[in-house]
């Protein structure tokens, strides 16, 4: 029987962060990686021996081989999590050259030791957002069935259904293409294809995904005004512009865009140095 016991170590967690680790919405995987940070940083004393000290680390040095360890995944999943969880920001990291990191890791001339940490400060925290309401069933138009009366709240998508007995599956995919078209037509991307919408099922699995990971609708308004505001995205630079393929390909791309990474950050100036400078 386990008998774990605060004397034999514990995780120093103040109650406002605990609170805002409550709050969050990741994946499972990012959970696990998230709690062994935790463990070898606020889980792990400074000076062990000195039985006055409470100081506890901010970083450590974190093999993926300890990953794998702890937690059981596997190193390309570990690797996922990891970037995914510096997208969000919710964790810090450092790369260290100096021979000696001060957690008595010495460097062994391989390349800089690179150390994980919680970000303490969750307002910078860019996790999924609370579960609300793109896709409620309520507020979706369904297929008849027997006495069930339709929802007509909501105009009904013009393109047609991979299977009309299954639409009440592929409604919500459908709406988000209707949405993409819209948009695109108004900033003149590329639109979602009539053979996309109509015969490849792992396309709408991927719509249906990027759905159930950003279920808020307040989400994909921040997504259609950073989309505006871009002149990468619109495709004024070189580019296409984003598309439907590009938006849905993986959970990165959305984190990205909120994140900011295709902001117009302006041109810097090119500097041209002179015969004296």
């Amino acid at each position: 029987m386990a008998s774990p016991q605060r004397e034999n170590g514990c995780i120093d967690i103040a109650n406002e962060l605990a609170e805002a680790l409550a709050r969050i919405r990741i994946s499972g995987e990012e959970w696990q990686v998230l709690w062994v940070i935790l463990r070898k940083t606020w889980g792990w004393k400074v000076h062990p021996k000195d039985k006055k000290s409470h100081e506890k680390k901010k970083m450590d040095a974190i093999s993926l081989s300890q990953f794998v360890e702890i937690t059981g995944i596997s190193k390309p999943h570990i690797c996922r999590a990891l970037k995914n969880l510096l997208t969000k920001r919710i964790i810090i990291k450092k790369e260290n050259t100096i021979a000696n990191n001060g957690n008595g890791i010495a460097n062994n001339g391989n390349g800089p030791i690179v150390m994980y940490g919680p970000q303490k400060d969750y307002e910078k925290w860019q996790p999924l957002p609370k579960k609300v309401t793109v896709a409620k069933k309520g507020n979706l138009p369904v297929a008849k069935k027997g006495t069930h009366k339709r929802n007509t709240s909501l105009p009904r998508p013009t393109l047609p259904l991979i299977q009309k007995k299954k639409n009440n599956i592929y409604m919500k995919s459908f709406q988000f293409i209707q949405w993409w078209n819209n948009l695109a037509e108004e900033l003149n991307l590329p639109k979602c294809r009539k053979g996309d919408a109509t015969k490849y099922r792992d396309f709408h699995n991927k719509i249906l995904r990027r759905l159930r990971e950003y279920p808020d609708k307040e989400t994909w308004d921040q997504v259609e005004q950073k989309i505006r505001a871009s002149p990468f995205l619109k495709g004024e630079k070189d580019w296409a512009g984003v598309s439907i393929e590009f938006l849905t390909r993986n959970v990165e791309k959305v984190a990205e865009i909120i994140g900011g990474k295709y902001d117009d950050k302006g041109k810097k100036k090119r500097h041209i140095k002179l015969w004296g400078e």
